[in-house]
């Protein structure tokens, strides 16, 4: 198992219990500037990766309109997202099908 976050995350707290789950590979970089991640591959590879997630969360709520929800019933923030993820899923599939 494989953990990656931000700095805001790190405290000593959440890297024992981190290991405490289990997790093997731990990458979460210490506040302020830290050379923690740098000639590790697995931590550097697991930055890339929470990267390149938090882009296409950015791309979501940019392009997709997920920074509001216009639904206002029961379940309707679930809803938007959901639908907001399907049309940003299909816009990629139609560009590469």
């Amino acid at each position: 198992m494989q953990l990656a976050a931000d700095r805001g995350f790190w405290s000593k707290e959440n890297h024992q219990l981190a290991e405490d789950f289990g997790v093997k590979k731990i990458a979460i970089e210490n506040k302020g500037k830290s050379n923690y991640l740098k000639g590790k591959p697995f931590r550097e590879r697991l930055r890339r990766a929470r990267c390149a997630i938090e882009a296409k969360i950015s791309l979501a709520k940019r392009s997709y309109r997920l920074n509001r929800c216009l639904y206002s019933i029961h379940h309707g923030e679930e809803m938007w997202a959901r639908l907001g993820l399907m049309a940003m899923n299909l816009k990629m599939a139609m560009r590469y099908g």
